[in-house]
């Protein structure tokens, strides 16, 4: 069963989104306020629930003690400070060295600008996607600007770069892996609508994908991190929100044929009774034979965050793809991925240091330490997270055949 803890905090997450109070009179105890932290930090929206906390304090509703707040809201205020300066060296970069490459913009600030209030809507790292052939002109840019990048294996979709200022990219020429795209979304191409030019609330002008398109690659987002172990509140409130702010532009009956197509329409159906149920948005067709699954899907966005997230190779997405491929493709699944991943696993062993500093800061000062951590990330890896899910993956298995994806 879905903890209230988390149902409060979701209520508040929806509440922030759209710059409003939840519902009722209700006064929030100390105790209460504790556990909605905790679960909106592990679920990446702490700073929109804060929000909300703060408005619930001016109309008297939040049982508080007096120093709390001030101390958040100082936290808030730094991070809010310290993004919108990245964010802003970001947009310089992009718009005077990236331009030449028309770059698309997925997610990150295109959604922010959904929210009441874009500012709290942080992103960890800048998304883009540029064609293939010019990949290793923007990749050079990096290197340029005193920056670093790590190239994609053939496998992957993304080269990950980071600018001494502008912070982490992710530098796309396909929506997805090759993997993903062969095995799971069977090389249909969800980009084929006309890209529009979108005028955000910053003053700055992205390109971004047609809308359907949008709302497919929101949508097949969240199921990816799903059966990868790894979604969380934020992504899947990002896909509703995307959902309800362009319900009347979205072509459904395309949403709606694609994801029958696939085999997901189960899944599509849940997240949208998600977004009826628990974060009000009541434009969103939804069935009530999805009130379960609903609570189930939570269940497990919880239960992944609690347990420090499912590593992919340690959830359901390995059967997943096996299931699929050999289904699909009538070959044997682990000869296909021995193939096209061996690059991919020792990129993930021994990554660059500069994708290391949130982890070990240390590598800012002493990149020597490296090899050592390298070793200690591994030994981690085998002694640590492995023997710790290794038999929690059973009932997530369930909830991914609950929704026919097993």
């Amino acid at each position: 069963m879905l903890s209230k803890a988390y149902r409060d905090t979701i209520e508040l997450y929806a509440a922030g989104m759209k710059g409003a109070l939840p519902k009722g009179d209700r006064i929030y105890s100390k105790a209460e306020i504790d556990a909605i932290e905790k679960i909106a930090r592990m679920q990446g929206v702490w700073t929109v629930v804060f929000a909300v906390l703060k408005k619930l304090s001016e109309v008297g509703r939040l049982a508080l003690d007096v120093t709390s707040l001030p101390k958040w809201q100082m936290e808030i205020h730094l991070k809010v400070m310290e993004y919108t300066l990245r964010q802003e060296a970001m947009y310089s970069f992009v718009e005077e060295k990236l331009s030449f490459a028309n770059p698309i913009t997925l997610k990150g600030d295109l959604i922010s600008d959904l929210y009441a209030d874009p500012a709290l809507r942080m992103s960890g790292d800048t998304d883009l996607l540029v064609d293939p052939k010019d990949e290793k002109a923007v990749l050079d840019e990096f290197t340029k600007a005193g920056g670093e990048y790590q190239e994609r294996s053939q496998n992957n979709n993304q080269s990950v770069c980071v600018h001494p200022k502008a912070g982490k990219f992710e530098i796309h020429v396909a929506l997805d892996t090759k993997e993903v795209t062969e095995v799971w979304y069977n090389n249909l191409d969800f980009g084929a609508e006309e890209k529009r030019q979108v005028t955000l609330r910053n003053g700055h002008t992205v390109t971004a994908l047609g809308i359907t398109d949008g709302a497919i690659n929101m949508v097949l987002h969240v199921l990816k991190h799903l059966i990868s172990g790894i979604a969380h509140l934020k992504m899947l409130g990002d896909a509703l929100l995307y959902l309800s702010h362009y319900a009347k532009e979205i072509d459904f009956s395309r949403v709606d044929a694609v994801m029958k197509q696939l085999g997901y329409t189960s899944v599509y159906e849940t997240i949208k009774r998600i977004g009826v149920l628990y974060f009000d948005f009541s434009n969103l067709d939804s069935s009530a034979k999805y009130d379960k699954l609903a609570e189930k899907f939570l269940e497990d966005l919880d239960f992944c965050a609690q347990n420090g997230y499912c590593e992919e190779e340690l959830s359901a997405y390995v059967e997943y793809s096996k299931i699929r491929y050999e289904n699909y493709h009538k070959k044997n699944y682990a000869e296909y991925q021995k193939e096209i991943s061996k690059k991919e696993r020792m990129r993930r062993l021994f990554p660059q240091k500069t994708f290391l500093y949130k982890e070990y800061p240390i590598l800012q000062k002493h990149g020597w330490v490296l090899p050592f951590v390298w070793v200690a990330r591994i030994f981690k890896r085998v002694f640590g997270k492995k023997e710790r899910y290794a038999n929690k993956t059973a009932g997530r298995t369930e909830l991914l055949k609950e929704l026919d994806l097993l």
